[in-house]
């Protein structure tokens, strides 16, 4: 009997185990059930998402992301990129990128994906009016419309172009009240020689040789400093310097250096000193570098330098061209937003990335065995799925492992065409256009320009400039950037701005009561003084 009860209760037991295995799995199967049911209302399906009446909502999102902002106007292509080498891209007959549609006068108002992006004083005008949009070809220039020359670019002209005197007076005035506010006292004045020698610096990468030194200082002329600064930017040492510092932002100070690199980094650098010579709007510069096809040999027909920096940044998913292409025109660092959301700044996300990322999946790189060329080309995309060429989507898995698709989509922008049809929509050309008529690209160039002249810009890091890390000085900023592009994106006149301003002509020797601006130390830095820093590699062996 013994034996008997002790089997019994081994049945027993496993009998209960077996149901309390059962219940654990029932329980489980519904948990997933209804984990899955919420995931497709909140997230959208795990398949290939269907997108609302065949397009983007107003947030530049899939429709299975988010609802549909609003709608904005399609666009087809973008125009010219005033290369006469390489392939030039012209305006469509049937594109909408031309007269009051591109001036934002077809009804329908593109929403900002993330409104915390547009500063508020992009609204209004300092006496409360509200600015005005025109058709603007390159440079800024205002026009009636797009047939005066150039490529049209839809751009917010808030301001009228001041004179040179005027800008520099009013960046001194409110660097002066922030430095009253701040209680920070100005160093005295730099003396002749300290002031030539570092304008030579900035304006060229060299100090000034001996006699022209003691020319300068010698000399009794009241505007002898803001004629250095005009001869100095006039000069082909300035275009050769500047070039360089452009060079670098661009594909680093090793791209384009190695025998197997795709990229003629040479060929970059004579690009952009040609442009520069020729004070080539910085907008076009931009347009022109984003949308470039053709060769990087300067033997082949179809030779065009500009492509030598997509090619410094190429790889086949556009990844590196995309975070590249945000950072250094834009101010976006958003390498990270590729694997998972931004970690400070709401609204940017992986869906953000890959909707920029698309735009470069037309992009091929063709390389000639023989000669050695590289050329950089656009075909037809058919996408990552169907393969429908009118549809050509991208897909990208999300952190939950869901695999989602992304169309080409700019932050604030229009709404673009999904084909991957290159003969309908140039999808690099796009951006290239939004990018180049984007208030960002004034303003993270102005911080990096301001930075090459102190050290620090109105953002640490110089191109990291999201809401999550407001600048110093915001009306110097803006106020620059504002004139930057009245003044046609001259690149010249913002850096012969910057020279003749009041804290580049400061003294860098403090007393123990002008410690209050002290940015080696972490604090904002307030321009009281001049900072010294070590010479770059090129200005090094430019001086030797």
């Amino acid at each position: 009997i013994p034996v008997r009860s002790a089997g019994r209760n081994r049945l027993q037991r496993r009998s209960l185990q077996t149901a309390v295995i059962g219940v654990s799995a029932a329980v489980l199967l519904l948990a997933a059930g209804f984990g899955f049911l919420l995931s497709r209302r909140v997230d959208g399906p795990p398949h290939r998402p269907t997108v609302a009446n065949g397009n983007i909502n107003g947030n530049g999102q899939p429709a299975h992301v988010a609802a549909a902002n609003g709608s904005a106007s399609q666009t087809g292509s973008a125009g010219a990129n005033g290369n006469n080498s390489g392939k030039t891209r012209q305006p469509r007959p049937d594109s909408q990128l031309a007269g009051s549609q591109l001036a934002g006068n077809n009804g329908k108002s593109p929403t900002p994906r993330n409104t915390e992006r547009r500063s508020p004083s992009r609204e209004k005008l300092p006496n409360g009016d509200s600015f005005h949009e025109t058709v603007v070809p390159f440079g800024g220039h205002s026009s009636d419309s797009a047939s005066s020359g150039g490529t049209p670019i839809v751009a917010k002209r808030r301001v009228d172009p001041l004179p040179e005197a005027e800008i520099v007076a009013s960046i001194n005035g409110r660097l002066r009240a922030t430095w009253t506010e701040h209680k920070a006292m100005p160093t005295e004045p730099a003396t002749d020689a300290e002031w030539c020698r570092r304008v030579y610096l900035r304006l060229t990468g060299r100090i000034p040789t001996v006699n022209e030194l003691e020319s300068f200082v010698a000399s009794g002329s009241g505007a002898k400093r803001q004629e250095l600064i005009d001869n100095l930017v006039a000069s082909h040492e300035f275009t050769e310097h500047w070039a360089t510092i452009l060079t670098n932002a661009l594909i680093g100070r090793t791209g384009g250096m190695q025998p197997d690199d795709l990229a003629n980094r040479d060929g970059l650098r004579k690009y952009l000193e040609d442009a520069l010579a020729s004070d080539k709007p910085y907008n076009e510069i931009a347009f022109e570098l984003i949308s470039a096809e053709g060769s990087n040999a300067a033997s082949d027909p179809n030779y065009n330098a500009a492509v030598n920096y997509l090619l410094a940044n190429y790889d086949p998913q556009g990844t590196l061209a995309t975070a590249r292409t945000c950072q250094t025109f834009l101010g976006w660092q958003i390498r990270c937003v590729q694997c998972h959301h931004h970690p400070t700044e709401e609204g940017w996300g992986q869906d953000e990335f890959w909707s920029l990322n698309a735009f470069f999946r037309q992009m091929k790189v063709e390389r000639d065995k023989q000669s050695g060329a590289v050329r950089l080309v656009d075909a037809s995309f058919r996408g990552e799925g169907s393969g429908d060429l009118a549809e050509a989507e991208i897909y990208y898995e999300d952190l939950s492992g869901y695999k989602r698709a992304a169309y080409p989509a700019f932050p604030g922008g229009p709404e673009i065409a999904k084909s991957g049809d290159i003969d309908e929509v140039d999808r690099r050309a796009e951006l290239a256009r939004l990018v180049a008529s984007s208030d960002d690209l004034g303003r993270a160039f102005v911080n990096r320009v301001w930075s090459q002249f102190f050290g620090y810009g109105f953002t640490r890091p110089v191109d990291d400039m999201g809401p999550h890390n407001p600048p110093a000085h915001p009306e110097v900023l803006e106020q620059l950037a504002e004139q930057f592009a009245a003044h046609g994106y001259s690149v010249r006149e913002l850096v012969g701005w910057v020279a003749a301003t009041e804290p580049f002509s400061l003294s860098s020797r403090t007393r123990a009561d002008q410690l209050a601006d002290s940015p080696e130390a972490g604090g904002v830095p307030l321009f009281s003084r001049y900072y010294t820093r070590q010479l770059d590699p090129e200005e090094v062996y430019k001086s030797l």
